[in-house]
């Protein structure tokens, strides 16, 4: 009975291991960082470009792209039409060279 209970207690140990060590790595959680910019959208209509973060979305702290899909869901829907700079304050890169956007 001793080396059956023995086996058991050894599972329930490392999976305790395991869990510790998974969790104490943390989850890695992006930082709202925008990669690309489609034409003639509202984002590149306000004038956001690749590397721009996002640090508010209308008067919410952003952190995370977590944190912009909360913000969104959690609009209205007729503040969902808006315009993206009356919702959106973002912060230009300062390593990328700002251009003007035209419409075409």
């Amino acid at each position: 009975m001793a080396i059956i209970s023995a086996g058991v207690i050894m599972n329930i140990i490392t999976a305790i291991l395991f869990f510790t060590y998974a969790f104490s790595s943390g989850i890695e959680n992006p930082t709202a960082v925008i990669g690309s910019v489609q034409a003639g959208l509202p984002a590149w209509e306000k004038g956001m470009q690749a590397g721009d973060q996002i640090v508010e979305i209308n008067g919410r702290k952003v952190n995370s792209f977590l944190d912009i899909k909360r913000g969104v869901a959690s609009l209205p829907e007729h503040s969902k039409s808006k315009q993206c700079d009356e919702m959106v304050k973002h912060t230009p890169s300062p390593s990328i060279p700002r251009k003007k956007n035209s419409a075409a």
